[in-house]
Formats: structure tokens, sequence, C-alpha cells
């Protein structure tokens, strides 16, 4: 069974590659572009088995999703992702770093790095 990672990316460019990297690895993609899309998505589908979560969301942050996914014991464990086009302050990843797997930087983005990090942690241990 393929694993389903839900994109949470408001730049339909950056979806795309994400998506991109998503099918080569025979992963599963829901890609919303706001917050309430996600929420929905998280509350009223299946669980993800990872997230790819854009920091700089119209409307509400990607943190909030984050600390609201901390708050719910279902998603707590899921490996997420963040992406952003900003510095992140070491604090504010401190608040939440048990609930980071990985911060990428969208201005340093690379495929193949983002590739690799995808497969270790959304496709190592998959069943099949």
């Amino acid at each position: 069974m393929s694993k389903t990672i839900l994109v949470v990316e408001d730049s339909p460019v950056v979806a795309s590659l994400l998506e991109l990297v998503l099918r080569q690895l025979e992963l599963e993609s829901i890609v919303t572009d706001t917050f309430r899309k996600a929420r929905k998505e998280m509350k009223g589908g299946q669980r993800p088995d990872g997230l790819v979560i854009d920091l700089d969301l119209p409307a509400a942050t990607g943190w909030r999703l984050l600390r609201e996914m901390m708050a719910d014991p279902d998603l707590r464990s899921v490996p997420r992702i963040l992406l952003t086009s900003r510095a992140v302050p070491d604090d504010e990843i401190a608040l939440l770093s048990d609930g980071i797997s990985a911060c990428v930087d969208k201005h340093e983005f690379d495929l193949k790095d983002f590739e690799a990090l995808v497969k270790r942690l959304f496709v190592s241990g998959r069943d099949g």
C-alpha cells in the first residue's frame, strides 16, 4: 500500500515540484493551498503518513497548523517537513522541535536533496 503525504503549499510551482518528487517515489499526495483546507483533510480524511508544510501560508501560518497537529494524539507522530522562504528564528524551531522532522529553505531548495529527505522520512520502513 502506498503512503499518502499531505502537501500544504500555496505556490502552484512549488506544489508541482513537490508532487513530482513524491510521485517519482511512488507516494500518493494530497495538495492543499490553505490552512483551512489542510485542517479539513487532517480532521476529515485518512490520517496522512507524512506532511510537507509551507510556513508562510495566507490567512494562517504553517506554525498554527503544526501546533494543532502537536495537540492531536493521532497526528503528533506523523513525520513532517517544513518549507520556508524566510529565516526561521531558533526560538520558533525550539518551541516545536518535537514536531519538526526537517526544515527546508526554499531559497536553497534542491530537488535531489529534497528527494533524499523524503526517502529518509517517508519511504524508509514502508510496507511493500
